[in-house]
């Protein structure tokens, strides 16, 4: 797959040692987008080991925009090995004039939600002593996402592992937009005061952590990612 010039193209690889059926192939769900006008899209089922991806443009897009999610594609330097599902979220993210639509503070996110099975909850959980800050932190060094930045000519840079959207000796974690301080200047990362489980219960600590992992990236234009 290649992107348009001006289009933000998103391949993520998640790492399970789950097989996933042959049967599970790609949606598509697929939308228009006007500048301005929230636009969200939804692709895939927990219920399926290639999980639900959800893409939430509070911002809009500039014309049509597509959604997808399935099974790994083995593509250039990716040989899917190990690797069990990829989503990718296709559309124009700037207005008319060539502007991004997105910015640090507000940014785009799309998250990718699997089950407790593709992705059982962190063995650091210790109930009752936990805070959900520990635990965020610990299923974002586990699920680990590798981010290649869009070239002007539609090609990709090489892969590099996603930081996390704010600093980590925070709690609780700042949410919803980009420090660039925290991650170097990148303009993609992993919203890790936003991870969660289904069923988590937790006040001052976490009495349980488990159910369905969601994974959530914020992104202001132009990266794919692939992540572990």
């Amino acid at each position: 797959m290649t992107a348009l010039l001006v289009a933000a193209l998103f391949s993520v690889f998640l790492l399970s040692s789950v097989t996933a059926a042959p049967a599970e192939t790609p949606l598509l769900p697929r939308g228009s987008g006007v500048p301005g006008v929230p636009l969200e899209l939804t692709a895939g089922s927990i219920e399926l080991s290639t999980g639900l991806v959800e893409a939430d443009l509070a911002n809009g897009a500039n014309g049509p925009v597509a959604l997808t999610v399935g099974l790994c594609i083995p593509q250039l330097k990716i040989t899917c090995v190990g690797v069990l599902s990829q989503f990718s979220l296709i559309g124009n993210f700037k207005d008319d004039a060539g502007n991004p639509l997105y910015s640090d503070s507000a940014p785009a996110s799309v998250s990718w939600t699997c089950n407790a099975k593709v992705c059982p909850p962190t063995p650091d959980f210790v109930p009752g002593r936990s805070t959900v800050t520990e635990l965020q932190i610990a299923e974002f060094r586990t699920h680990t996402m590798y981010v290649a930045l869009g070239n002007p000519n539609g090609t990709f840079q090489p892969f590099a592992p996603a930081p996390a959207c704010n600093r980590l000796d925070d709690a609780p974690l700042p949410t919803g937009t980009i420090d660039q301080q925290a991650t170097g200047g990148r303009q993609f990362c992993v919203d890790v005061g936003a991870i969660s489980r289904t069923d988590a219960q937790c006040e001052t600590a976490c009495s349980s952590w488990s159910g369905p992992l969601t994974l959530p990236i914020l992104f202001v234009e132009d990266p794919k990612f692939m992540g572990t």
